[in-house]
């Protein structure tokens, strides 16, 4: 059962594009989100409860333009961070720093989250990672072990309220009573079959879903980067016929970034998905403004 979270955000500039310190209540953790430009603050002395152990993430873009995460650890993170900018083959864009408030992080206690979190990604093929394998960490105790379960769940509600999202998979239901509408798109010509679902994130593509082998010239710049990134993930796989299968569960901006990206041109979504009885999306949405407008209340 989940429980409401209490959530603190510092913003020491007063502005949200400075960097961001997050702390949840009743957590020994930490986090500071560091735009690049501002990396040196973090030796300086303003942040020293960032100089001791801890893991981090490092996040930004290839010249292409395909998104990268990697993830590490240090007994000094802000002093280790220092050197990535220059050093993890993209151009790295922003930080997010984890230590502990009572000092009581170790060595293998990084290394142990750090093995965690490159695991968590990977599976969740969110994004490409820069790291190459999983370190391999050191076994803890069962008491450490599940001091450290509560620790990485902490931390990743705090990454992903920052903007992290890459340790969970789409998720394809929302937390409220309102169980989610599932979606199809056949593409007849090309034989293509999709399903999806709305969730709290997005438009979810369900896995074992079509896409079309290769994108056309209408598809929109964007769209077909995303693919790329999708391709290059695993999360989209080639099949022996030509066309692409999602092999996981995939989130999208929209409904037609999803539908554009199946048909590989411009599809606009709401026309292009339809419910169990044929209702496309667009008449769904119309269908609610109207029992709005005439609500009495």
């Amino acid at each position: 059962m989940n429980h409401g979270k209490q959530l603190r955000l510092f913003l020491p500039d007063g502005t949200p594009s400075g960097p961001r310190y997050y702390e949840l209540v009743n957590w020994t953790g930490q986090a500071v989100v560091m735009p690049v430009s501002r990396i040196k603050e973090l030796v300086t002395g303003k942040w020293q409860d960032f100089e001791k152990p801890g893991v981090y993430l490092v996040r930004g873009e290839t010249e292409e333009g395909h998104g990268r995460l990697y993830i590490g650890e240090s007994d000094n993170v802000a002093k280790r961070v220092q050197g990535h900018p220059a050093s993890l083959g993209f151009e790295v864009t922003e930080l997010l720093l984890f230590s502990s408030k009572d000092d009581n992080l170790t060595k293998s206690h990084v290394l142990w989250l750090e093995s965690a979190l490159i695991d968590l990604a990977t599976n969740a093929k969110r994004t490409k990672l820069s790291n190459s394998t999983a370190p391999l960490a050191k076994a803890l105790s069962k008491a450490e072990h599940a001091t450290m379960l509560e620790f990485l769940e902490h931390l990743e509600l705090v990454a992903q309220t920052a903007g992290f999202n890459y340790f969970t998979k789409a998720r394809v239901r929302s937390a409220g009573p309102t169980p989610a509408t599932q979606f199809f798109l056949h593409k007849v010509k090309q034989n293509l079959k999709a399903q999806a679902m709305q969730s709290d994130e997005g438009f979810v593509i369900l896995a074992g879903s079509q896409a079309s082998g290769k994108p056309t010239d209408t598809l929109a710049p964007s769209y077909a980067q995303q693919r790329e990134e999708l391709i290059e993930q695993g999360v989209m796989k080639l099949e022996p016929d030509g066309r692409y299968l999602f092999a996981v569960d995939a989130l999208f901006s929209s409904p037609s970034a999803a539908a554009s990206i199946v048909a590989g041109y411009h599809s606009p979504g709401p026309q292009s998905w339809v419910d169990q009885s044929g209702v496309s999306l667009k008449s769904l949405l119309e269908k609610e403004k109207l029992a709005v407008a005439n609500d009495p209340s």
